[in-house]
């Protein structure tokens, strides 16, 4: 069992916003056009337009034919092969970075985030509160003070592909686990734990980027690719 995780990384100044979201559905260049700022606007128009490259790609068809909508929240549905088959996708972007997972196979879920600072002790002892599940918070009182921004986001990442690969929903309802437990140790050799027959694999991209991707599924072979707007063949990451 084969997932693809794609990642790309776009400088928002040099997209050609208006020619990129030609190849856009209609909602989502009305999603385009809401955003306040047009850096924030000429990225997102860039992370779909590469999902759309890349989803052509594997699924053998023509770009604008794709029906890749979701309502905001909402998981989107697996594409329709033209041979027969299901193609599960999932997109995540933040900062200047991009990812998208793929499986023919199964259900999947990605989130790509840059470890940053979030504010003093306190206020990511609130998020991790209102983010994470009761044990998990527990865990994560005893991370080193040292370690606890890259920890958080190690965490997060992996429940954001996890409710991603479910479909459950966005991360933020406080006290509620999704039915899964997360590490915030990026080497733990048992990232995740749950009933639900699942795989998640967490790396470090680039140095600080940190990027998890789940699938609903236990026997899965994650392979890890770059991608650019210039180029977007594949190649594997040694």
């Amino acid at each position: 069992m084969q997932v693809d995780v794609y990642v790309c990384r776009v400088d928002a100044d040099t997209v050609d916003v208006d020619h990129w979201a030609a190849d856009l559905s209609e909602t989502e260049r009305h999603r385009a056009r809401r955003f306040r700022f047009d850096r924030d606007r000429r990225f997102f128009v860039a992370a779909h337009w590469v999902r759309r490259q890349l989803l052509a790609r594997h699924a053998g068809t023509r770009m604008p034919a794709l029906q890749v909508d979701a309502a905001p929240g909402r998981k989107p549905a697996p594409l329709a092969l033209p041979g027969g088959g299901w193609l599960h996708h999932s997109l995540s972007h933040a900062g200047s970075w991009i990812a998208l997972a793929l499986s023919r196979a199964v259900p999947v879920g990605v989130d790509i985030e840059p470890v940053r600072e979030l504010g003093d002790p306190g206020e990511l002892d609130a998020l991790v509160r209102t983010t994470f599940g009761a044990a998990e918070e527990q865990v994560w009182h005893r991370v080193e003070r040292a370690r606890r921004h890259e920890a958080f986001f190690v965490g997060w990442t992996r429940k954001e592909a996890w409710v991603k690969a479910t479909g459950a929903g966005l991360v933020g309802i406080a006290g509620t686990d999704r039915g899964a437990e997360v590490s915030f140790d990026l080497d733990d050799p048992q990232p995740l734990r749950t009933a639900q027959p699942a795989a998640l694999q967490t790396i470090r991209w680039s140095g600080q980027v940190l990027i998890s991707a789940a699938a609903l599924q236990r026997d899965v072979q994650f392979r890890w690719h770059t991608a650019t707007p210039a180029d977007l063949a594949p190649h594997p990451v040694p």
